[in-house]
């Protein structure tokens, strides 16, 4: 996973107004621990709550199931990256669809082809929800991309300018705070991307 990525499915939920939880499957993987603790110090930094997880070797299975047996929870991401796999080791009866590694491309296969609501033995109700190679913020107004990044809120009203767009205008607070090292460079980056995605969509429009 990259932070581009993980940033874009955090704002999505973000704009939903779900609750974001980080799960960073397949550690067992080569070198897998370790991209999962880089992550993992990213994101806890600005608050978001983070598990790694092994569907494999157990491992972070129980701090996913505190999560997904006490309510509704919807899993998503890109295809193959284990979403059913991990659903299967929570709750064997499941039996849900699985794919191996693709032996071109060397990453999970798409296997769920539909949403479906599925009812766990320990009383929680999980979406899953088939894999994707892209995310957007459709029909999200530029101003409104800041709310996606909690981070920034901090800073934001120490602006000098009301409004600021937090790209190009004098004394910044949030362009201050990544010189500071209060905000994570990559986030920032991912809002400036988002923003003139959700600018082109606005332009387009009218």
């Amino acid at each position: 996973p990259t932070p581009a990525l993980v940033d874009r499915l955090l704002a999505l939920v973000e704009s939903s107004g779900m609750h974001p939880v980080l799960v960073i499957n397949k550690v067992e993987l080569p070198a897998g621990a370790a991209r999962a603790a880089e992550l993992e110090r990213i994101y806890t930094s600005i608050g978001y709550h983070v598990i790694p997880v092994s569907a494999v070797t157990g491992q972070g299975m129980e701090s996913f199931a505190a999560e997904v047996c006490l309510g509704t929870a919807a899993l998503v991401g890109p295809s193959g990256v284990g979403k059913s796999t991990l659903l299967n080791a929570l709750d064997p009866t499941l039996d849900l669809s699985t794919g191996g590694l693709s032996a071109r491309t060397l990453r999970g296969r798409h296997t769920t082809v539909g949403s479906r609501l599925i009812l766990l033995e320990c009383g929680g109700r999980v979406a899953d929800t088939p894999g994707f190679g892209d995310v957007g913020l459709w029909g999200m107004a530029p101003e409104d991309i800041e709310s996606c990044f909690p981070e920034f809120a901090p800073y934001a009203a120490a602006c000098r300018f009301r409004g600021c767009t937090h790209t190009h205008e004098p004394d910044c607070a949030i362009r201050d705070a990544i010189s500071s090292g209060d905000v994570v460079p990559s986030r920032y980056d991912s809002y400036v991307r988002l923003r003139e995605e959700a600018q082109e969509a606005q332009d387009r429009a009218y």
